[in-house]
């Protein structure tokens, strides 16, 4: 042939019985949707206008779409008796009738929307376009050649015609669909690599099977194999995750329309739960090998377990399950640990609980025991007060613990990993019912103290003799509120009942011993606290008794109607989101009780990081392009440079405000670069100021986090990037370099 889709390159290519088996599954993918073509385009033309305007056009396009589809169905439907006779002769045949057929898509796709625009059926082709192809691409990718032309032909023309059409919404369509391309691209390149990696390591050990006969793989062997398959096939998709998940971030930006923007946060949302998976999948893996490396970092204990739980709060809240943490009293203010690990394990073990939970409630119980003076065990009992329990329930606890238990992917897997990230640590995990019927789940880690409990720094001076009501405090931790409110200076009542909290509001507003505050605690169930708020706000009283409200609710019941329109008609009353933080606690009732609001004034204005120069050192195109648009979108001056080179020829003659780089830059010392770059930037600023240094990673190896701060880096950014996130980092680094130039 003068020309082929497909050249064979590895042995496994010339193994007739393998390229049939991949030839087949490219067959059966196909003759699923053989048809569904032809359907979309004559639902589209029903139902929008281009038929009413251009009919003879829209007739022509449906019969060519009919003839391809028909001449594919042939060899598709007749692949026995024709593969037979030559199968590369069947291939390349196939792949042309299927790339002109994609070819005439493609230029009916161009001409609908240069004709009627993104409007009517428009969207409904483009939609159903990209869907396909991002469904597609693991059965055609191993034959990149034809995958390539099959993209090329169907995207780029109607791309072209949206880009150049002068309007911006149609322009926005066409750059997505090219970085779609894109990224569909070289997903499809990993994808066919990885498949043709794995047909031919299970050719090579078949083979090697055969020769030795008798000898049989080991199981240790056999796990590694998998492992290392999981860590290649993983590491590969995380990457096209992490820049479909920054291409999205992009598209969040634009102003989209709605019905868009909700498929723009859909997707987000799904890609998210896929890297979930991937990193529970390579952390198996390394378990599974024993290579956990730990980073080892002074950190705020309560602080990173009282994080782990606001994070997956809202996925419990959703299963109508209230959840509470309790620490021990002489619960330490920093250890050394790894503070990630330590998130994973507790949001893990939070997210197979509740799973295990009928409603009710799921109460942390910490604890952390000095074993010495230099070393202690932190303890986290999870009870569940309503359990579902049978013998299958049961049974799955007890394997989800086993070492290398991952049949159940929602479970085993995220449990397997939560006791051997805890073994690691030279701790453990488990689960069991207690005698009471509650269903207990519980993890421990050795963690060095680095400061211990300071019970007497608690008190806060400004807050003695500060009077507080709380109504309805969960029962299960009324104490330990009551004790640590006291231990602030709070003067403590307690009522359960609507009609005691307005009697005891009214006594105290008639004496001279007036509450400072009242604190309501609503429940999933019910926004009864809601109508008592209201009504105290609207209680007449003496211009000079003031009585502050803190409401403590889910994000959920913060975007309700009821409790919107609450704070629009008293924009007086606080809200605080639980699960409540020890410290964001704390700073809300200073924030309440003690700051003068009225001359209080923010560190930082809104609009800080307006023409702040940043200087973006980044290799990779899409990685680039997302951090520059975010800081644009920011209102930085943004810099971008490719290379190292650039970047000190840049640095050395312009006064940036920050600098953000690569973490990983092969053949460079790190240490020795980031020192040149703080010392150029001392120089040329007037002041002294030394530009904070950021280092953003794509790659997430254990152990990156510390390499970058042991090189001199100030912070360290894990992607996919948030612009929320970057605005806040940016925001604190630069005020304090500048804060730390004016105090030289």
């Amino acid at each position: 042939m003068l020309f082929s889709f497909f050249t064979p390159v590895i042995k496994i290519h010339k193994q007739r019985n393998i390229m049939r088996d991949t030839d087949l599954r490219l067959v059966r993918y196909s003759t699923r949707g053989v048809a569904l073509s032809l359907v979309i385009f004559g639902l589209a033309m029903l139902l929008g206008e281009y038929y009413d305007r251009l009919p003879v056009k829209a007739s022509v396009f449906a019969m060519g779409i009919v003839l391809t589809t028909a001449i594919r169905a042939y060899y598709l439907f007749r692949f026995d008796a024709l593969y037979s006779r030559g199968p590369s002769r069947w291939r390349n045949i196939f792949f042309t009738i299927t790339i002109i057929s994609a070819a005439w898509w493609g230029f009916m796709l161009a001409n609908v929307t240069h004709e009627i625009g993104m409007t009517y059926e428009t969207p409904l082709l483009w939609l159903y376009t990209i869907a396909f192809f991002s469904s597609c691409s693991h059965v055609f990718s191993p034959y990149k050649r034809f995958y390539k032309f099959y993209m090329l032909v169907t995207l780029l023309p109607c791309s072209l015609v949206a880009i150049f059409s002068f309007n911006a919404l149609e322009s926005v369509y066409g750059m997505v669909m090219l970085v779609l391309f894109y990224l569909l691209q070289k997903q499809g390149v990993s994808q066919g690599e990885a498949y043709w990696d794995r047909l031919q390591v299970t050719y090579d050990l078949t083979q090697r099977a055969n020769a030795l006969q008798a000898e049989k793989i080991s199981s240790e062997s056999s796990l590694s194999n998998k492992d290392a398959l999981f860590t290649n096939l993983a590491g590969e998709l995380k990457t096209s995750l992490r820049e479909i998940m920054g291409s999205l971030q992009l598209l969040k930006l634009a102003k989209l329309p709605e019905q868009e923007e909700q498929l723009v946060g859909l997707a987000e949302q799904k890609s998210q739960q896929q890297m979930y998976m991937l990193q529970n999948i390579l952390e198996f893996s390394h378990i599974s090998r024993k290579d956990i490396l730990l980073d080892e970092h002074v950190m705020d204990l309560r602080g990173t377990i009282e994080k782990a739980i606001t994070s997956i709060s809202d996925q419990v809240y959703k299963k109508e399950v209230e959840i509470f943490s309790k620490f021990s009293s002489d619960f330490p203010i920093r250890v050394k640990g790894d503070p990630e690990r330590i998130e994973q394990i507790i949001v893990n073990m939070i997210v197979s609980a509740s799973d295990y939970a009928d409603k009710g409630c799921l109460l942390l119980d910490v604890e952390y025991a000095a074993d010495s003076d230099a070393q202690g065990t932190l303890t986290i009992k999870m009870h569940i007060d309503n359990p579902i329990r049978n013998p299958e329930v049961e049974q799955q606890l007890h394997d989800a613990f086993r070492p290398h238990y991952a049949s159940d992917m929602s479970q085993g897997l995220s449990l397997a990993i939560a006791n051997g990230l805890a073994t690691c640590m030279q701790g453990g995990a488990g689960a069991n019912y207690t005698a009471e019927g509650h269903l207990k789940f519980w993890f421990t880690a050795s963690l060095p103290t680095v400061t211990p409990a300071n019970p007497t720094t608690q008190n806060v001076s400004k807050l003695n003799g500060k009077r507080l009501l709380l109504y309805k405090p969960p029962l299960i931790i009324e104490g330990e509120y009551k004790h640590t409110l006291e231990s602030w200076g709070f003067i403590v009542d307690i009522v359960y009942e609507y009609d005691a909290a307005i009697m005891a509001i009214k006594h105290s507003q008639n004496s001279s011993n007036y509450f400072d505050m009242v604190m309501i605690y609503t429940r999933i169930d019910n926004l009864e606290g809601v109508a008592l708020a209201k009504e105290i706000a609207e209680m007449p009283v003496d211009s000079s008794v003031k009585t502050q409200q803190l409401i403590c609710v889910t994000e959920l019941q913060s975007k309700s109607a009821s409790v919107e329109q609450l704070i629009t008609m008293h924009p007086e009353i606080e809200l605080i989101r639980k699960p409540i933080e020890y410290k964001q606690l704390r700073k809300t009732f200073k924030h309440l009780l003690i700051t003068d609001h009225a001359s209080a004034q923010p560190l930082l204005q809104e609009d800080f990081l307006t023409d702040k120069q940043v200087l973006l050192l980044q290799n990779e195109d899409i990685d680039r392009t997302i951090a520059e648009v975010m800081l644009k979108k920011l209102g930085c001056i943004a810099t971008t440079v490719k290379t190292i080179e650039e970047a000190e020829e840049k640095f050395k003659n312009v006064a940036y405000d920050a600098f953000i780089t690569e973490s990983h830059i092969d053949d460079v010392d790190i240490e020795n670069f980031i020192g040149s770059a703080k010392l150029a930037s001392q120089s040329i600023h007037k002041n002294g100021y030394i530009f904070p240094v950021l280092g953003l990673s794509h790659h997430q190896e254990d152990g990156e986090e510390t390499r970058c701060l042991q090189s001199g880096m100030d912070y360290y950014i894990d992607s996919p990037l948030q612009i929320d996130d970057l605005r806040a980092i940016l925001r604190r680094w630069i005020g304090r370099a500048i804060h730390l130039s004016n105090t030289k």
